[in-house]
């Protein structure tokens, strides 16, 4: 049987996978700046917290096709409604 997170212990710990996430994008900003010859890095780390940073990742570009989607419906829409204006 899994344990069941109540709604407060889940808030914490999505807030903590967003806060890894942030700081090992803040170092990886870092390591680019200081480093002449090229912006590839990586990192070791356990399965787990691969895990939890390609779920937070995989999050991000889903928020981020749905803008770029949602934007270019609007434009559409913009554009189909300007078109049947008759003066």
């Amino acid at each position: 049987m899994k344990n069941k997170l109540s709604f407060k212990d889940f808030i914490k710990v999505a807030s903590q996978k967003k806060g890894l996430l942030k700081k090992v994008l803040e170092a990886s900003n870092e390591i680019h700046k200081n480093k002449l010859n090229g912006s590839s890095n990586y990192m070791i780390t356990t399965k787990e917290i691969a895990n939890i940073i390609k779920e937070e990742t995989d999050k991000i570009n889903k928020k981020q096709t749905r803008i770029k989607k949602l934007k270019r419906i609007l434009n559409e829409n913009n554009s189909d409604n300007n078109s049947n204006i008759i003066y």
